[in-house]
């Protein structure tokens, strides 16, 4: 966070997506929001929201920007 400009850290850290098979570990959803709680500037909401199926969530992300392409490669 402190490499982030510091008139974006608010909208970055209230807009925080999970995904990948670690966010499965019991209690990693936790474990990030007391970590960022540490960083961030007193007045700052903290949001963080995982994906269902987490693990499966990139493929599906990249699987809707690639039929959205309009044919570009």
């Amino acid at each position: 966070m402190e490499k982030c400009p510091k008139d974006m850290q608010p909208q970055m850290l209230n807009n925080i997506i999970l995904t990948g098979g670690n966010c499965n570990i019991r209690g990693f959803k936790a474990r990030i929001e007391s970590d960022l709680e540490c960083l961030k500037p007193w007045d700052t909401q903290i949001r963080v929201e995982q994906t269902e199926n987490p693990e499966h969530a990139v493929w599906r992300g990249l699987k809707q920007f690639s039929a959205n392409l309009d044919g570009h490669t």
